[in-house]
């Protein structure tokens, strides 16, 4: 018979507190033999979003806001990012709302030495000129090419719409 037993207090994940400015942190990884190691760093900035569990509207909200940024190939974060030649693919992901704390990550992978620090000067650029400006020069090709949020989704449907 199986004797169920509690988890011991080591185990228990404790909530992370926001910083109050940014922390740099760097460190190493097995990054193989194949290629320019110089060509073998990771860049990814990430946001502690909050220190509780996020409400069904701000999930939702941020959810749509991650998919403006990064979900299509014309979603303006991830298109400056794969276009700028900086590294080879996107690292991070986006809003992740599953743990105990939401968090935001983003970056690139494959980026030289010299241009690790215009990665980051590019995310933040970017991310600030979204905050400043808004999204798309061309809307109309974003909205035809989204899936629906529902829970079944009509074969006919297009366009981006919340379904009750």
């Amino acid at each position: 018979m199986f004797e169920a037993r509690s988890a011991p207090n080591e185990s228990i994940v404790e909530k992370q507190k926001l910083f109050s400015k940014p922390v740099k942190i760097i460190e190493k990884y097995p990054a193989g033999d194949a290629g320019d190691i110089k060509k073998k760093n990771m860049v990814c900035l990430n946001w502690l979003l909050s220190d509780k569990p996020l409400d069904l509207e701000m999930e939702l909200a941020l959810g749509f806001l991650d998919h403006l940024m990064l979900g299509t190939p014309v979603s303006p974060l991830r298109e400056i990012l794969l276009e700028s030649g900086l590294g080879d693919a996107i690292v991070g992901g986006g809003i992740e709302d599953e743990l105990l704390q939401p968090q935001f990550s983003i970056g690139l992978k494959n980026v030289s030495e010299d241009d690790i620090q215009k990665v980051e000067e590019l995310i933040m650029d970017t991310l600030k000129k979204l905050a400043d400006e808004g999204f798309f020069k061309n809307i109309s090709y974003f909205l035809s090419n989204k899936p629906c949020f529902a829970p079944t989704t009509p074969m006919n449907t297009l366009g981006l719409s919340l379904l009750p």
